[in-house]
């Protein structure tokens, strides 16, 4: 065996045991790194994402420096691993998007798992969050997958963020209704109704006068998951009571959003 192959066997057995000593290296910081996340407030699924990025760095420098020991320029390597990279990102840009938005979202937390949401004209329970993509499930049951850099760059409604909520109601009745009267009455139903909160007290008002008719505003509040049996006690008691004090009323206006 001559000295030239003494010396190729010599590099790539250094390689080797750079290798082994490295990803045993890499092993236990990985795990040390886990350790420390998990006493961390970060989602699950961002200290995943962490830790996947740091072994995936880990195992390139890894190869850099094995490559050094059999002799190969590594800059060489930098150059065709960036080249590389750029194409393969330009090639999965809106993933790269998606795995952003993910990013953002869980360290953010706009919304959490169970939270009703409204996003870009689509709406539902919050089921799932991936990194890149988040599931909603709608009211009549479909599931629908939002692409997390959708979400991340619009405008977002979370409806159940909040523990109470407002209903509101619009009624119209003829203008020489005895307005103290009505005040009066959606008052009453508001107050006796378990579902509506003390505080804030319901509000009421005049909003406008047309055409003979008088718009009138009754906002009462509930607990959040109490809204939708809140707004149909008051939407039909409230009617209910009107009717049976024989208070003149034009067509009912209900003001409220395409979903609560």
């Amino acid at each position: 065996m001559n000295e030239a192959t003494k010396e190729i066997l010599i590099e790539w057995g250094w390689a080797g045991v750079t290798v082994v000593a490295g990803i045993i290296i890499l092993l236990i910081l990985v795990a040390v790194l886990k350790r420390a996340l998990k006493r961390t407030k970060l989602e699950p699924l961002l200290q995943s994402f962490i830790i996947s990025a740091a072994r995936v760095l880990g195992i390139i420098l890894i190869v850099i420096v094995a490559l050094e020991k059999v002799g190969v320029n590594p800059s060489s390597f930098i150059t065709v691993m960036g080249v590389t990279g750029a194409a393969v990102a330009l090639a999965v840009k809106d993933t790269l998007a998606n795995i952003a938005g993910g990013i953002m979202i869980i360290a953010s937390h706009p919304f959490k798992a169970g939270d009703f949401i409204r996003i870009d004209g689509f709406e539902g329970y919050v089921e799932k969050i991936t990194i890149l993509r988040t599931t909603l499930r709608t009211y009549d049951n479909k599931e629908i997958e939002v692409p997390n850099s959708i979400i991340s760059t619009s405008i977002l409604t979370n409806y159940t963020a909040k523990d109470i909520r407002r209903v509101d109601m619009t009624f119209q009745v003829e203008q020489d209704a005895d307005i103290r009267k009505v005040e009066d009455l959606l008052k009453a139903v508001a107050d006796s109704s378990v579902l509506i909160i003390d505080e804030p007290a319901p509000s009421f008002g005049v909003s406008s006068v047309l055409d003979g008719r008088v718009n009138i505003d009754f906002f009462a509040w509930c607990r959040t998951d109490e809204y939708w049996d809140a707004f149909y006690f008051m939407q039909e008691t409230c009617n209910m009571a009107l009717e049976e004090a024989g208070i003149k009323r034009a067509a009912q206006k209900v003001e409220m959003e395409i979903s609560k």
